[in-house]
């Protein structure tokens, strides 16, 4: 077992090899973690929110994109969650630098991961060197590696996973309530770290572990107490982590019931057909590294070098596959009760495979989970379960050596194979990442001030214009990047109608005149932009060959050398007006609009704003309606006279569950034993009185109940034909199933008004017109200060 000072020094020495092996990243790439979604989407609509929070604001709602994002109810920006807060202090005041917020949040807990995984190993094991090995196969595998470097909230998981099976072992060893509180704040503060997938995952998984271990117990009269205490600790606990969750569980559930969600046949095409694992690059994945082994399977245009994302360092593998073998010729199928982290490595596995693992059907019905996609996000829990049932192989098979010095001489050598390997893993892992080209834009301030009047701004490209890839090796230079991300007007504060947010709700998806996917192949609405008070358009010039609506426009900036036009359309309408005489001007809030009104009559006034219900208007301290138009802009009246409104938003929700949480949680904590004592007695009555048989039944009944309302809430104009291609892709599937919802009458008449003015391009312009090279011709135009036809230059 060896002693507590070395058991210390283990520890100290893994911290020290995981702390180099990230520096090492750090070093030759610059940012390793700081790719594609996580530069595009999150980092700013995180430094958005973040701000907001340290001045004191609830961040709701992002106004820079869509026209009005909602932020804090979406689940993917976790700005309560501590390690964020601490995050955003440590790369804001220490390191200074703010782009660093996540590579310090992505590290941070892939450290934490090695220090728990290290302890759960330690446990299971009682062994230094292999707690040591397993901490950082586990933190960092080629998953934890690649996917975080993509999506930074599944790095919490590297932490809260194996620190939530160490509790839980803890408690089907010696049940204590403790234990149960202990349970159940971590797994609610786990909720709040920015994913409800990985959430949700992980409980499933630790469900079946607890179920696995109880089967263990002998089902003697003498062991139903403590069966019944373990389960009880567990029921608590799971209280209390719904307890924690509540505040942002109800506004994650009421969001996620009125989404654009998958139902019926759409819902099952969709569900199939998301990116998922494969077997043969998940057993050669985790057999060897790149560049000895490159993915087959490509999903989400992914390099070849993804199939890294499966290893975890080759030995713990081969000792799951080759001891699995051998222990099942032992214990045949009581080896999945006897080791339950080879069955939940079997289960993730079969999970990750999609439809190609036979149980990924199972879920479709269940509400929330059949909302999820990408089955390839199962690997991690892959990764982590082979690791932890490779170390109990090989800690048997050690325990065979009689020779201390032998075996030490063993255990030194496979770690200096384990940690070379590993080098070589975090090498090409940390310059592995999705495939994603981004629209581009130098990422300069200073040279989109003069936009930042209160206008908004929209952005196009098009869909024969491929504009370079966006992901560079090498050190990011933020100031005079290439490249423009999806959310760039919140790196500017720029106030868009275009962003990379999820759509919450079928009204963005039909009110705001341009696609998330941009307006690829379609005619722009210039009457459709101006309505939505769109001011500045940036187009690549390489696209303004397809837009002949766009050439009347005024250039008042070029960047010539970034293949970048930006374009004014005079005609856009104010952010705020008013019918009839009057005056009324805006300033924009973090959470909404600050207006000063001089009418001369009482009037109607709309703001270009996508409505949603949770905003409010109050006009000197009290609620003014508000009503919604037909672009899905915000309407309401004011007086005549001088007034002054604010316009802002607040999720009730939000503040109802904090107000149900701090209630709910001080009630189990102050009635423990109360709670305890019911929930025993009516354990104790179920494990009595209703047979396998009955709840057997009941499971039946539920499931097929969800399937009748599953069907039923499918719109019967879709399409079917189009969904049963054997290999629909998500777009089709979106596409078959919004045709769909507008033949049944399920979306506004709106829709069609959209679709008409953004019809696709008859012809492309490329034989007839010469493409603007954004050079000295048009420079001179915008030099000149030209402001009539002033793209009408000589075409050929």
């Amino acid at each position: 077992m060896g002693t507590e000072s070395e058991e210390k020094a283990y520890l100290l020495m893994g911290l020290l090899a995981c702390s180099a092996l990230l520096i090492y990243a750090e070093l030759i790439n610059g940012y390793p973690f700081l790719n594609d979604d996580n530069y595009s989407q999150f980092l700013p609509a995180l430094l958005v929110g973040l701000k907001q929070l340290f001045a004191g604001t609830i961040p709701f709602i992002n106004m820079h994109q869509i026209a009005g994002t909602p932020l804090l109810e979406i689940g993917t920006y976790p700005f309560f969650y501590p390690g964020t807060v601490v995050s955003y202090l440590i790369s804001h005041w220490f390191i200074q630098d703010d782009f660093s917020l996540i590579e310090v949040f992505v590290v941070t807990h892939l450290l934490l991961g090695f220090v728990a995984t290290f302890y759960l190993v330690k446990k299971l094991c009682a062994s230094n060197p292999f707690a040591f090995l397993g901490g950082i196969g586990a933190s960092l595998s080629g998953y934890m590696i690649i996917v975080s470097s993509n999506w930074y909230y599944a790095a919490p998981t590297a932490f809260f996973l194996p620190l939530i099976f160490l509790l839980q072992a803890k408690n089907l060893e010696a049940p204590s309530k403790r234990n149960a509180v202990a349970m159940g704040l971590t797994r609610g503060v786990y909720f709040l770290s920015g994913n409800v997938q990985y959430f949700a995952y992980s409980l499933f998984f630790e469900l079946i572990f607890f179920a696995l271990w109880m089967l263990q117990t002998p089902a003697k009269k003498t062991h139903s107490t403590i069966k019944r205490e373990r389960l009880t600790n567990y029921i608590l606990s799971l209280a209390i982590s719904g307890a924690v969750a509540l505040p942002f569980g109800l506004m994650m559930l009421y969001n996620t019931a009125h989404s654009y969600g998958r139902t019926g046949a759409a819902g099952l095409s969709a569900y199939l057909t998301t990116p998922t694992a494969n077997p043969i690059d998940f057993f050669f994945g985790n057999l060897l590294p790149y560049p000895f082994y490159g993915a087959i399977f490509k999903f989400a245009n992914s390099p070849s070098s993804f199939g890294n994302i499966y290893f975890t360092g080759a030995i713990f593998f081969l000792a799951a596959i080759l001891g699995g073998i051998l222990l099942w010729r032992r214990h045949g199928n009581n080896l999945l009760v006897k080791y339950p982290f080879a069955t939940l490595a079997l289960v993730a596995a079969l999970l990750s495979f999609g439809a190609y693992g036979g149980l990924h059907l199972l879920f479709l019905l269940i509400p929330i989970w059949n909302k999820f996609s990408c089955p390839f996000k199962l690997a991690l829990y892959a990764d982590f379960f082979i690791v932890l049932f490779g170390v109990q192989v090989l800690t048997q098979f050690s325990g065979r050596f009689s020779d201390g010095r032998f075996k030490k001489m063993v255990l030194f050598a496979l770690s200096v194979f384990f940690l070379g390997l590993m080098f070589l893993q975090v090498h090409y892992s940390s310059k592995t990442h999705f495939t994603y080209f981004s629209d581009r834009l130098p990422l300069n301030r200073s040279e989109f001030s003069q936009f930042a009047d209160g206008r908004t701004v929209a952005y196009y490209t098009n869909s024969y214009y491929a504009p370079e890839n966006g992901l560079r090796h090498g050190k990011l230079n933020h100031s005079d990047s290439s490249f423009m991300t999806r959310n760039f007007a919140s790196y500017y504060e720029l106030y868009s109608i275009t962003g990379y947010e999820p759509l919450q709700s079928v009204s963005q998806v039909t009110k705001i005149p341009v696609p998330w996917d941009n307006i690829e192949g379609r005619r722009v609405s210039l009457q459709w932009l101006s309505e939505w008070s769109v001011k500045y358009l940036f187009v690549a010039c390489d696209s303004l060959k397809y837009h002949p609506e766009l050439w009347n426009l005024t250039v008042v900036k070029s960047l010539g050398e970034k293949g970048l036009a930006i374009l004014k359309n005079d005609e856009a309408k104010s952010i705020v007006f008013c019918q009839g005489n009057g005056r009324v001007s805006y300033s924009f809030k973090d959470n909404g609009l600050e207006l000063k009104a001089r009418l001369g009559c009482p009037a109607n006034c709309t703001a270009s704003v996508l409505y949603n219900k949770n905003y409010r208007l109050t006009l000197n301290g009290e609620v003014i309606p508000l009503k919604e138009d037909g672009l899905g802009r915000i309407v309401f009246e004011l007086p005549a006279g001088e007034s002054e409104a604010r316009l802002y938003y607040e999720n009730k929700l939000f503040e109802y569950g904090v107000f149900l949480g701090v209630v709910l949680l001080l009630i189990i904590l102050l009635f423990f034993s109360w709670i305890e004592s019911i929930i025993s007695g009516l354990l104790e009555f179920v494990t009595h009185r209703v047979r396998t048989r009955t709840l057997a039944i009941l499971v039946g009944l539920v499931f097929l109940l969800l399937l009748a309302r599953d069907i039923s809430t499918f719109p019967l104009g879709v399409p079917i034909d189009c969904l049963s291609k054997h290999k629909a892709s998500a777009g089709e599937v979106f596409k078959c199933t919004r045709q769909g919802l507008i033949e049944a009458g399920a979306m506004r008449p709106d829709v069609t008004a959209l679709n008409k003015i953004s019809t696709p391009v008859e012809e492309p312009f490329e034989k007839k017109l010469r493409p603007p090279q954004c050079s000295e011709e048009l420079r001179v135009l915008s030099n000149t200060g030209n402001s009539t036809n002033a793209l009408a230059f000589p075409w050929t």
